[in-house]
């Protein structure tokens, strides 16, 4: 069974694979989510800016751990 598409975004968000919400979305497109439903989903601000402090501190985290390492 899918997870639900914010459930989902927000895994890819933590994941730090995705360099932007624009990827993200790329991702999820390509996972079989539906171009109307990652639209709908990803639309407000307050989501946008959730999932975009998310990426930035998944990114950071790991080129952090890179750097000390």
């Amino acid at each position: 069974m899918r997870l639900p598409i914010l459930e989902r975004a927000y895994q890819i968000a933590d994941s730090g694979t995705a360099a932007s919400t624009k990827s993200l979305r790329t991702v999820l497109l390509a996972e079989g989510y539906g171009f109307g439903e990652v639209a709908a989903a990803l639309h407000g601000l307050a989501i946008r800016r959730s999932l975009k402090a998310r990426i930035h501190m998944a990114r950071s985290t790991g080129d952090n751990a890179d750097a000390s390492g």
